[in-house]
């Protein structure tokens, strides 16, 4: 009888010590999982600090016993960074992929709707440990595209998932759609 009531109660603490109990914060979407042990904080929240141009911040940090033990929260963007200027009168395209490197500028018809896919992505910034990144694996197809006015980024098909890199900064896509450059002439 008393070996029924200890695990009982040993059940009891178990549950009480390692089941979380979720609270959504007020800051602009973040939610703490927290548990007596450990807790879990998925941070999606507006960024106090606007001169780093991020507009929220966001990752995962984890605790246990008060401890922190990991934390990758970092400043993301909404998509703001691509901003073109209201004419753009040529745009260059290399494309990597397939074993093939091809350049082509995209045609006339094609200008208007390369601008209007630009001004829909959607993307978040990431980061990736060195050789880890998309430039580092094989079978990606990759387009370098260049606007007439001065804006540079490559447009990475890694299959189910897309990147943006612009200069050094790596995002992922959240709407991945291939570029309407046409077919080089």
């Amino acid at each position: 009888m008393k070996k029924k009531i200890v695990i009982c109660v040993a059940i009891v603490v178990a549950l009480v010590l390692f089941i979380p109990i979720p609270m959504r914060l007020k800051d602009g979407g973040s939610v703490v999982y927290q548990a007596v042990l450990y807790s879990v904080k998925d941070v999606h929240s507006l960024n106090p600090d606007m001169e780093s141009g991020a507009h929220y911040k966001e990752g995962i940090v984890i605790k246990v016993l008060g401890v922190k033990i990991f934390d990758n929260v970092h400043d993301a963007t909404s998509g703001d960074d691509l901003e073109l200027d209201e004419e753009i009168e040529n745009i260059t395209v290399e494309y990597h992929g397939g074993g093939q490197i091809k350049k082509w500028s995209v045609s006339k018809e094609l200008i208007d709707d390369m601008t209007e896919w630009v001004s829909d992505l959607d993307y978040k910034k990431v980061e990736f440990k060195d050789g880890e990144s998309p430039a580092d694996g094989e079978g990606q197809a990759v387009y370098s595209l260049e606007f007439s006015d001065g804006t540079k980024f490559a447009y990475y098909d890694c299959g189910p998932k897309h990147y943006i890199k612009m200069a050094d900064t790596w995002y992922q896509v959240k709407n991945p759609k291939l570029p309407p450059a046409g077919k080089p002439v």
